[in-house]
C-alpha cells in the first residue's frame, strides 16, 4: 500500500472520528429538550441545565422541570443548596446521581434551618404521582432536620416515591422520611432498593391508607423503622436488610410487617431478626 494511500486513509479515519465526536457532543447539547444537568462547575444564572451549560445546584434544576422536561441528571459532587429543595408537582420526576454510592451528597446551609432538605408536596393530582432519586446521599446533619417528608395533602390520588441507592446522614433522633397523611383517601407508597452507605435517622411511615405500603430492600437502617398508630392495614416488607436492635417501633395491630433474611444491629453484632426487635404494635412475619 503506496503512502499516498496510508495518508488518505489517515485521513478519513480522523474525520469519521471527529463527526462522531461531533455528533456525540451535538446530542449532549441538544438533550435539553428532555434532561437537565446539574454540575458542581456549573452557572445558576447562565446556564440552561444542558450538557455543556448545566446548573450548579439542584434547587435550579428543579425550578427549570417541565412536563417533558423532567430527567435530572447529576454529576458527583457535593451540593450544599441554600434551602430545602422544592420537588416539582410534575408527574414523573427523576432525580439520578451518575455515580454509584457516597460519590454525591446533597445537603441544606446550616443557617437556613430548613425542616427538610427535600419537600415533596404535589398538591392536586389527577392521576397517580410518581417521583425517583437515584444513588443520593442525603445529608440532614442539622438538629431538627428530616431528609424527605412526603406529604399527599390534597392530592386526591396516590403519592408513589422509588427510590435506589439513597442514603443519608443525620441525628438519629431526626427522621431521614417522614410524611404527612394529608389525604386520608390515597395512598403512599415508597419502594426503596439498595444501600447507599446506611440511613441514620429514623424511617417513618405514617400510615393513613389500607392501601400503604413500605417495601425496602437491602438497606441498613441505622436509625431504626417506626410507623404511625393508625389502625390502617399498611402493608411493611423489609427484605435482605440490616435493623437496629429493638429499633422497630409504633404500629398497630392492622399493620403488617414481613421481615424476610433480615438482622438486627447492636454497634458491630449482628443477629437474626426476632420480636424482641419489634417493639410495636403491628402483625409481625419473620422469616429467617
Amino acid at each position: 500500500m503506496g503512502l499516498d494511500v496510508l495518508a488518505n486513509l489517515d485521513t478519513e479515519i480522523n474525520q469519521m472520528t471527529s463527526r462522531k465526536i461531533q455528533a456525540a457532543f451535538a446530542g449532549a447539547a441538544n438533550d435539553g429538550d428532555y434532561i437537565i444537568w446539574v454540575s458542581p462547575e456549573g452557572d445558576d444564572a447562565n446556564g440552561d441545565g444542558t450538557f455543556v451549560s448545566p446548573y450548579a445546584t439542584i434547587t435550579a434544576a428543579m425550578a427549570a422541570v417541565t412536563a417533558t422536561r423532567k430527567t435530572v441528571l447529576v454529576v458527583p459532587g457535593t451540593y450544599e443548596e441554600a434551602d430545602e429543595i422544592t420537588w416539582p408537582t410534575i408527574n414523573g420526576v427523576k432525580l439520578i446521581a451518575l455515580a454509584g454510592q457516597w460519590q454525591t451528597t446533597i445537603s441544606i446551609d446550616s443557617d437556613a434551618e430548613a425542616d427538610q432538605v427535600i419537600n415533596v408536596a404535589p398538591g392536586v393530582q389527577t392521576s397517580t404521582f410518581e417521583m425517583w432519586i437515584e444513588n443520593i446521599y442525603i445529608d440532614h446533619g442539622t438538629s431538627g432536620q428530616d431528609g424527605i417528608l412526603l406529604n399527599n395533602t390534597s392530592m386526591a390520588k396516590k403519592l408513589n416515591c422509588y427510590l435506589k441507592n439513597v442514603g443519608g446522614d443525620g441525628s438519629s433522633s431526626d427522621k431521614f422520611i417522614s410524611m404527612t397523611h394529608g389525604d386520608t383517601d390515597n395512598a403512599i407508597r415508597i419502594y426503596w432498593n439498595g444501600d447507599n452507605g446506611g440511613v441514620e435517622g429514623i424511617v417513618h411511615h405514617a400510615g393513613g391508607n389500607d392501601g400503604d405500603k413500605l417495601y425496602i430492600t437491602g438497606v441498613t437502617l441505622s436509625g431504626g423503622l417506626t410507623t404511625g398508630t393508625e389502625a390502617v392495614a399498611l402493608d411493611v416488607g423489609l427484605l435482605r436488610c440490616f435493623v437496629k436492635h429493638e429499633g422497630i417501633s409504633g404500629g398497630d395491630n392492622a399493620q403488617t410487617i414481613h421481615a424476610i433474611a433480615c438482622y438486627s444491629v447492636t454497634g458491630s453484632t449482628y443477629a437474626a431478626l426476632d420480636t424482641n426487635d419489634l417493639a410495636g404494635s403491628h402483625t409481625e412475619d419473620i422469616v429467617a
